[in-house]
């Protein structure tokens, strides 16, 4: 784990806690189920500091790390009874990323530096997922680029030639 997986885990773990302390809790065997589906509902309802509800990940997550954190109580003997033992957590919807317009997929293109050869690939990519010919790439093959030529020479021997004309 990183130091980073660390500190967040620590952070949600945290936030449980504070909630506790607003009910008044004194130890974590005062905490049940009840509590904490309590805190499930907190959740749903909580804001971001944007003043939006939190993302279904999110809360997600933050329940994730609380199962977690009350299993290795349990393991280690610190508490008899998990408390998260009956709690369901549904999975969170997959969201699909926004689509760029072609105005965005212009400027997305004219910031690629073609003098690495990674950077043309993904030229390459972008010009054929927004309208240029769209040859059939393979997770199989090898892709070579050569970006004084504009050349890219695809898995199974086709060529794109001047694929960032259009764009």
């Amino acid at each position: 784990w990183s130091p980073r997986t660390w500190v967040s885990r620590e952070d949600q773990v945290e936030d449980f806690f504070r909630f506790c302390d607003g009910l008044h809790l004194a130890q974590i065997v005062d905490v049940t189920p009840e509590v904490v589906e309590a805190y499930r509902r907190d959740l749903a309802e909580r804001l971001s500091r944007r003043g939006r509800p939190l993302v279904a990940r999110t809360q997600q997550t933050m329940l994730v790390y609380l199962r977690g954190f009350f299993r290795f109580l349990l393991r280690s003997g610190r508490i008899l009874v998990d408390p998260c033992r009956d709690l369901v957590i549904g999975k969170a919807p997959s969201t699909l990323p926004e689509v760029l317009t072609l105005r965005e997929a212009r400027r997305l293109l004219a910031a690629i530096d073609d003098a690495d050869a990674l950077a043309v690939r993904d030229r390459a990519i972008v010009a054929c997922l927004y309208g240029q010919e769209q040859p059939s790439l393979t997770t199989t093959g090898q892709m070579n680029a050569t970006s004084e030529k504009r050349v890219l020479k695809l898995a199974g021997g086709s060529t794109l030639l001047g694929y960032d004309s259009e764009l």
